[in-house]
C-alpha cells in the first residue's frame, strides 16, 4: 500500500511483546497512533507514533485520536501503577472503554475494531468491556486473538504519588450516575453527622468537620466534563488534597445498574504512612456502608 493512501488506525491497549506484534502487524498498511500512558512512552518508529493520554480521561483521549480513521481498542489494557491502588482490574478496563467510546463518538471514526482473547483468562470481563465500547454508537468489529497473543497487563512502577480507586456499586432502578453522584454527597451529609458536613455553594461541594474552619475536600461538580451516565467532580482544594489534578467519577455501565465510583490522579495531603492507615480505609469503608445503603434501598 502506497503511503499516501495509508488509513491512520489509532490503538489502546498495546501492551509488551504480544501488543508489539499486533502493532508491527497493522503497520505493514496503516500508519499507526500508539495511545499510551507518559510511563509507558515507546519510541517511535516507522509508520507507528506514540501519544500520550490518561486513559480514564474522554477529553485527552479525544485529542490522542485526532487524524485517525480506526480506532483499535486491545484487551487485556495494560495500566501505570499508581502508589496506591483500590482497584480491580475489571473495574479499570471497562472505565477505560468507557472512555474510550465516548471519545470516538465526538470525532470522526468510523469504526471500532475491539480485540480480545479468545477464550477465558484470569482477572478479566472481556464481554463487559464489549458492551462499553458498543454504546460509541460507532460501529464495533469483534476479532478474537489467539493466546499467543495475549499478555496478563504489567503494572509499571509508580512515578507519582498518585490514588487510584473504583468501587462497583448497584443503583436502585431507573436511577443513574448524576443520581448518584448527588445522593452520595446528600448521603455522606447524613451517615457523617455530627462529625462531618457535606455543604452545597452553586456547583461546589464542600466535605468539612466541626473540628476545623477549613474543609477537608472541595469538589466542583463539572457540567462540562460530565455526560449522561458519567458525571465528575474535581477536586478543588481541602485540607486533604495535595493538588488539583484529582477527580471523582460515578459512571454507569451500559444497559445496566451498576455504576463504577472511581477516584484518579489524587495525591493526598497526609504524610503516606498516615494517608496508608487511616484516610485510605476510611474511604473503603465509607464506600462499603455507601454500597449497603443502595442495595438496601433498591
Amino acid at each position: 500500500m502506497k503511503q499516501r493512501n495509508r488509513l491512520t488506525v489509532a490503538v489502546i491497549g498495546a501492551s509488551g511483546t504480544p501488543g508489539d506484534k499486533v502493532l508491527a502487524r497493522l503497520a505493514r498498511n496503516y500508519k499507526v497512533i500508539r495511545l499510551c500512558n507518559s510511563q509507558n512512552m515507546e519510541q517511535n518508529s516507522k509508520n507507528i507514533s506514540t501519544q500520550q493520554c490518561d486513559l480514564f480521561n474522554v477529553d485527552s483521549i479525544i485529542s490522542g485520536l485526532q487524524g485517525a480513521d480506526l480506532a483499535v481498542f486491545l484487551y487485556p489494557v495494560e495500566f501505570p501503577a499508581v502508589r496506591l491502588s483500590q482497584a480491580l482490574l475489571p473495574d479499570m478496563a471497562v472505565l477505560a472503554a468507557d472512555s474510550f467510546a465516548r471519545a470516538v463518538r465526538e470525532t470522526r471514526i468510523g469504526k471500532i475494531i475491539y480485540m480480545k482473547p479468545n477464550g477465558w483468562i484470569p482477572s478479566g470481563n472481556p464481554a463487559e468491556v464489549e458492551k462499553a465500547l458498543g454504546t460509541s454508537g460507532v460501529p464495533v468489529k469483534t476479532i478474537p486473538l489467539p493466546s499467543s497473543l495475549i499478555e496478563i497487563p504489567t503494572i509499571f512502577p509508580a512515578s507519582t504519588g498518585a490514588v487510584r480507586s473504583i468501587q462497583r456499586v448497584r443503583l436502585p432502578r431507573g436511577k443513574g450516575a448524576k443520581w448518584a453522584a448527588f445522593y452520595y454527597t446528600k448521603w455522606l451529609n447524613r451517615i457523617g453527622s455530627p462529625l462531618i458536613k457535606t455543604e452545597w455553594h452553586g456547583n461546589f461541594c464542600r466535605v468539612r468537620t466541626v473540628l476545623l474552619s477549613r474543609p477537608l475536600l472541595t469538589l466542583h461538580y463539572s457540567e462540562e466534563n460530565s455526560f449522561p451516565g458519567r458525571s465528575i467532580y474535581r477536586i478543588a482544594g481541602g485540607l486533604l488534597a495535595a493538588n488539583l489534578a484529582g477527580r471523582l467519577e460515578f459512571c454507569q455501565l451500559p444497559s445496566s445498574n451498576h455504576c463504577l465510583i472511581a477516584i484518579h490522579e489524587y495525591q493526598p495531603s497526609l504524610p503516606w504512612f498516615v494517608y496508608k492507615y487511616s484516610q485510605a480505609i476510611i474511604h473503603l469503608l465509607v464506600m462499603k456502608l455507601f454500597k449497603r445503603h443502595l442495595e438496601r434501598i433498591t
